[in-house]
């Protein structure tokens, strides 16, 4: 009868697509599990597993984990939440990598089509070589730089530093690092400081940069302590006009396609060292979510395809996105055309910056340092953007994203035109800012 039995479900089990070479669903629930109730089929191993790097549930063993050890000691002493997986077994709700899925991918340990996706990918755009480095994942770009800083301080830097404008997380990210060696203390943070040739602070390159598109050299004259944020290096950003290849290069899901909540992000780093040492926190974070990881292994995967087999009856991906960007800016920079010449041109004192370098966000200016041209913006005309202090410089900057939906940034065009037709103001200038002002600390009072 256990002959049998075992027979019976080996059928079962070599009838689920072990040799396909596509990707695991996800959604796509078996009505039968040849592997429960000692273990639980894994689309990615293609065969029984437990869970936590088991191959079965407790003492159970075997190809199909039907074997059971009266005398083994059953290990109950973590929190594993798996009692829900048997609901959701039952229930037929993406059922195949459950709820708790861990092995083998646990927490320094990455979802090897993902990697391979990602290599691929980058050969496809060409933004970036990926011979010779390593891929560590995180939670987002942010904390992958999280895991940089952390790196860059267990091996003895002291200081961050970045060119003004500059994104302006990375004073907060910095302040909250800490450094153990040589004198411990948390990091600091110093926005255009004379590094030259420093061995104990490190540079943060946006290629291309976070808020004007520009594509600036480091100022630090050791290449390896210049960490490149290059999450915008995309095509529909920007012109891929070189393949990168430096020691640390940061990249993410969510200014790439779009996946902001799968929190996804990802370096290529060339030094064994400081990859393992960004590996060593993404374990203290418990690692980056199974679920992301293979959500956007589908997305690349259907990326590289548009360059294998280009679609016929839509654009791809990356001529969607740059004919998108590319109409938006193309909008903002008309309203600063002159008609007659042609040149893009200053209208009532408001620059717009970065018509040339475009990237993700228009980038204004205004000629009277002492205005806040946000406050100016939201208050005569209705545009709530960043202030200019956010990334380093005076408050007569101001950042407007530009990666909205169409009917947002068809409104912020028309608002914006009949804003620039308006003749400057300074009392309604000073009046808006001293508003502006007085709503922030209102707000850092009541802990907003």
């Amino acid at each position: 009868m256990a002959i049998v039995l075992l027979l019976s479900r080996l059928s079962i089990l070599l009838s689920l697509p072990f040799a396909s070479s596509t990707l695991p669903s996800t959604c796509d629930p078996r009505e039968t599990d040849p592997c429960l109730p000692g273990g639980k089929y894994d689309p990615i191993l293609k065969s029984c597993n437990g869970y936590q790097g088991q191959e079965c549930f407790g003492c159970y063993s075997g190809t199909l984990c039907s074997g059971f050890n009266e005398t083994c000691s059953i290990n109950l002493g973590g929190g594993q939440p798996v009692w829900a997986d048997e609901y959701w077994e039952g229930a037929g709700v993406c059922t195949e990598i459950g709820s708790y899925y861990q092995t083998p991918y646990t927490f320094t340990t990455a979802y090897q089509p993902l990697l391979d996706e990602i290599i691929k990918l980058h050969g496809n755009v060409g933004n970036a070589k990926t011979d010779g480095y390593e891929i560590v994942l995180g939670v987002g770009a942010t904390g992958v730089m999280n895991s940089v800083l952390y790196a860059v301080a267990k091996r003895g830097g002291r200081t961050i530093t970045a060119q003004a404008p500059h994104y302006g997380n990375y004073v907060q990210q910095t302040q909250n690092t800490y450094s153990p060696s040589p004198y411990p203390s948390f990091l600091t943070f110093e926005s255009d400081a004379n590094i030259s040739d420093n061995n104990n602070t490190y540079e943060i390159l946006t290629y291309p940069n976070n808020p004007d598109g520009s594509k600036r050299n480091p100022i630090s004259k050791n290449v390896k302590n210049v960490i490149y944020d290059c999450i915008y290096y995309w095509p529909h950003f920007t012109e891929i006009d070189v393949q990168l290849e430096h020691d640390i290069m940061i990249f993410s899901a969510s200014k790439h396609t779009g996946h902001a909540a799968s929190r996804l992000g990802w370096a290529l780093v060339k030094d064994p060292e400081i990859a393992e040492l960004m590996r060593d926190f993404s374990e203290r974070e418990i690692g980056v979510s199974i679920d992301s990881q293979i959500r956007y292994t589908y997305t690349l995967n259907f990326l590289n395809d548009q360059f294998d087999n280009p679609p016929t009856d839509q654009p791809t991906f990356y001529h969607f996105s740059a004919d998108l960007m590319a109409s938006r800016f193309d909008a903002v920079t008309k309203l600063f055309t002159n008609e007659v010449t042609g040149e893009v041109e200053t209208i009532n004192d408001i620059t717009f910056v970065n018509s040339e370098t475009r990237g993700a966000y228009v980038w204004l200016s205004h000629s009277d340092e002492d205005v806040d041209l946000e406050a100016l913006l939201e208050g005569e005309a209705l545009i709530t953007g960043t202030p200019g202090t956010s990334y380093g410089v005076g408050t007569n900057f101001a950042r407007i994203q530009m990666m909205a939906r169409s009917v947002e940034i068809e409104d912020f065009v028309g608002r914006l035109e009949a804003f620039l037709a308006l003749p400057y103001d300074p009392l309604l200038s000073a009046k808006y800012a001293a508003a502006k002002l007085k709503n922030r600390e209102v707000k850092k009072v009541l802990g907003c």
